[in-house]
């Protein structure tokens, strides 16, 4: 499958909203012909930036090779040409191959099934448990509340562990680290993990500092 590549300083899991503000030439293109497409085939790839603002330079790409497709659900066109989009996560990918020669990014990405989700219901039931400690945790420690920590997470294994994913306040590297792994079982077992880590923090601080940067999502558009 070949996509139009939207490096973002954040990571998007399958199932997860994306909102962006977009402004600059390249991406208003890259709305505009996906916006000729047929409603289910408007979507386009997103991947972290590994280091610094820029997606690449001189050539190089300094992006994850793993990410995950996002399929445009709502826009708003401004009469100066900027859009307001949200877009939903949908299928984790690898990048086979990229494309730099244009300043709109294109690659070609081969889709990475999850595997074991079937034999990951006890674990899941784990972690969600452990999810909702730690929600309670971040709140008494700082008053944390977002509508969405009300949420009832999904009982499926695999939704359960994009879910947790994207609800827990992490590093970069960890919050791909989560989308890269193999399998779900893989994706539980990690998240739990950072789990016990980020809850044994919460007990040391009362406070954490810039705790809510991490949700912003971040464009370099």
């Amino acid at each position: 499958m070949t996509l139009h590549i939207f490096p973002l300083g954040t990571v998007l899991y399958p199932g997860s909203l994306l909102p962006l503000h977009i402004f600059e030439a390249r991406y208003r293109r890259m709305v505009a012909e996906l916006l000729d497409q047929s409603a289910g085939r408007r979507r386009f790839g997103v991947v972290a930036i590994r280091s610094g603002r820029e997606a690449w330079d001189e050539g190089h790409s300094d992006v994850y090779d793993i990410g995950c497709t996002a399929v445009l659900q709502r826009v708003e066109a401004y009469q100066d040409g900027r859009y307001d989009v949200l877009a939903i996560g949908e299928s984790r990918f690898r990048l086979a191959s990229l494309d730099t020669s244009s300043d709109l990014l294109c690659g070609t990405a081969e889709m990475l099934p999850d595997a074991n989700a079937d034999s990951s219901a006890a674990l899941a039931a784990k972690v969600g448990r452990m999810f909702g400690r730690y929600l309670v945790a971040l709140r008494a420690a700082g008053g944390i509340h977002h509508e969405d920590d009300d949420e009832e997470p999904p009982a499926d294994p695999t939704a359960l562990s994009y879910f947790v994913a994207d609800g827990m306040i992490l590093d970069l590297t960890d919050k791909q680290a989560l989308l890269a792994a193999p399998s779900t079982h893989d994706r539980l077992t990690l998240a739990l993990e950072y789990l016990r880590r980020e809850a044994a923090m919460v007990k040391q601080f009362s406070m954490r500092p810039a705790v809510e940067l991490p949700r912003a999502p971040y464009s370099t558009n």
